[in-house]
């Protein structure tokens, strides 16, 4: 005969039983924090070219969510730049700044950050903070690092998702600490090479052109490594002048410039004022949405 149970120990029983499952729930939907696959610059990189961009790689695609990325100066303490990713609300229109995702290359969303406004050949610029193409964001400074310089970069957890999961974030000085090389390419070169990996010259193909001196009349070529390079090219009273890519289908210069965002600035590449150039074994995409401004 089976033993009985009384009510008052059958309600314990329940109590106990609800508890239970309320916890297995509780635990399936914490959400696990993750952490990039990889960092650029690598951490403890020396020699770093100054006009390096940040990026941090995911295993899968992220989204850009609420918070700051900040590059200290790891002597002084002083903040270089403080990039905030949080994209506007409400969205903003077609080809126009910042918190957009759209149909990009190759059919993976690109996802715009904020915008800014630089200097580029003599002129302002709009440019994104950030961009996500793919598994990778891609952070562009306001301005070089400086030369003999260590940087650490930290980053707000909140700033991405990925696959619904918050970035675990970087809060201290040692995860993502650089250094950048104390001097540039001697003077006079007629041979540049740029890699987005940094172990060239220059790290953008806009650095390797900041190089040129006005009104060059060397013959100079500029080898541009297999990569992605998200920027916009601009430069003005530069001659001779090869730009020369490792692959064809390889080397790729791609941003979402338009009318919308950059005004009469709207290319990817644009030189002015320019005699005796070359262009070899390049792509150029313009990311720009589909169906947005020219």
């Amino acid at each position: 005969m089976l033993p009985t149970i009384s009510s008052r120990y059958r309600r314990h029983l329940l109590v106990a039983a609800v508890a239970g499952i309320a916890c297995v729930m509780g635990g399936t939907a914490h959400a696990q924090a993750v952490k990039p696959a990889s960092l650029f610059p690598v951490p403890g990189a020396t020699n770093l070219p100054p006009d390096a961009h940040l990026r941090i790689t995911f295993d899968a695609p992220p989204t850009l969510q609420s918070g700051t990325i900040k590059s200290v100066d790891a002597v002084t303490g002083h903040t270089f730049e403080a990039i905030d990713v949080t994209p506007p609300a409400p969205p903003a229109a077609r080809g126009s700044a910042g918190g957009t995702t759209a149909p990009a290359r190759r059919g993976r969303p690109m996802i715009l950050a904020p915008s800014k406004t630089a200097e580029l050949a003599g002129a302002p610029q709009r440019y994104y903070t950030a961009l996500v193409d793919g598994n990778e964001v891609d952070i562009t400074p306001n301005g070089r690092f400086a030369n003999g310089k260590t940087y650490f970069v930290t980053v707000d957890s909140g700033a991405f998702t990925v696959g619904g999961n918050p970035f675990s974030g970087i809060t201290d000085e040692k995860t993502w600490r650089f250094s950048v090389r104390a001097v540039e390419p001697a003077a006079g070169k007629s041979s540049l090479t740029v890699s987005a990996d940094g172990s060239a010259d220059f790290c953008t193909v806009q650095g390797a052109i900041d190089y040129v001196p006005p009104a060059n009349a060397t013959p100079t070529t500029i080898h541009i490594k297999n990569g992605t390079y998200h920027e916009i090219v601009a430069f003005s009273g530069k001659n001779a002048l090869t730009f020369l890519g490792e692959d064809r289908k390889k080397t790729i210069l791609a941003y979402p410039n338009n009318a919308s965002f950059g005004g009469h600035r709207r290319g990817i590449f644009m030189a002015r004022n320019c005699n005796d150039l070359t262009l070899a074994n390049l792509t150029f995409i313009n990311t720009t949405p589909r169906g947005g401004s020219q």
